[in-house]
């Protein structure tokens, strides 16, 4: 009954649209230090609320916590990166996380990669059953795929603050932090570049987070660099062929079961691409 009630209420929702994707980067923004993010964010509302079962869940984890990404970025794009955010949304333990395609996953499977989140952003009870959350899902799909997918105006982040307010009937992290503390580092990320820097890197050189095992390889001969690296047992690895199920059977298996306990990264893709992995 509970779920039907739901179901009912989600329906008469006022339909939540997707925020217009940036055309242009932010300037003289951007390049805060995780401390200074930490001292903001710890003082919004919803990162001290209890959390109960069926709550939505902004989580915020630092993906540049191993040193070695946040200086890589720096080199790259001529500005001070002090640390990188990546947000996922989540009800419960079912987490989602968007790299090209939206990646169903679960809060388990992200710590183990990243961490313990440095937030947890509660936005209130889910206006939806476990159903209706599949639909808003399939829906977004049109906005948030693999031509959609952009690096700096259109990534994760982007994602998992739509999909929370999506979730929660509008409810979201106050803007004065999501917009200046983390979307920001990606959609100031070029501003110190000349404006034609700015277009050919954005053309040419399209960069992609995504989780891939840690071997130096190529994929489908595009140049992968490792940045940040995390010996996990369980997890997932998106990309275009599924190949994070195969994956996290081999993790979950470990040495002498079928798998390797292989290891996963967090790696910058310079290039069209994504095929079959080697």
């Amino acid at each position: 009954m509970r779920g039907l009630l739901l179901v009912t209420a989600a329906a008469a929702l006022a339909p939540i649209t997707t925020p217009p994707k940036r055309t242009a980067f932010r300037e003289n923004v951007g390049g805060a230090t995780k401390e200074a993010a930490v001292a903001v964010g710890a003082k919004v509302d919803c990162a001290a609320r209890p959390i109960a079962a069926r709550d939505v869940v902004i989580r915020c984890y630092d993906i540049s916590g191993d040193g070695k990404l946040a200086p890589a970025l720096s080199l790259a794009t001529f500005k001070q990166v002090h640390w990188f955010p990546k947000l996922t949304c989540s009800v419960g333990d079912r987490a989602w996380a968007y790299d090209g395609e939206v990646e169903p996953t679960s809060n388990t499977v992200v710590a183990r990669a990243a961490g313990p989140p440095v937030f947890e952003f509660n936005l209130g009870a889910c206006v939806y059953d476990d159903a209706g959350i599949d639909d808003v899902l399939a829906n977004m799909a049109v906005d948030y795929n693999e031509e959609e997918y952009d690096f700096f105006f259109r990534n994760c982040n982007h994602f998992a603050d739509d999909l929370g307010r999506r979730l929660s009937d509008g409810n979201e992290v106050p803007r004065s932090f999501m917009d200046d503390y983390v979307l920001c580092e990606s959609e100031s990320l070029l501003c110190n570049m000349a404006s034609f820097q700015r277009s050919m890197t954005m053309a040419v050189r399209k960069p992609r987070l995504a989780w891939v095992p840690s071997t130096g390889r190529r994929l489908d001969g595009v140049d992968v660099l490792a940045l940040s690296s995390f010996d996990v047992r369980a997890g997932h690895a998106p990309d275009p062929e599924n190949r994070h199920r195969e994956l996290a059977a081999e993790l979950e298996a470990g040495p002498g079961r079928g798998g390797g306990g292989l290891e996963l990264a967090v790696i910058l893709v310079f290039g069209e691409g994504g095929g079959d992995w080697p």
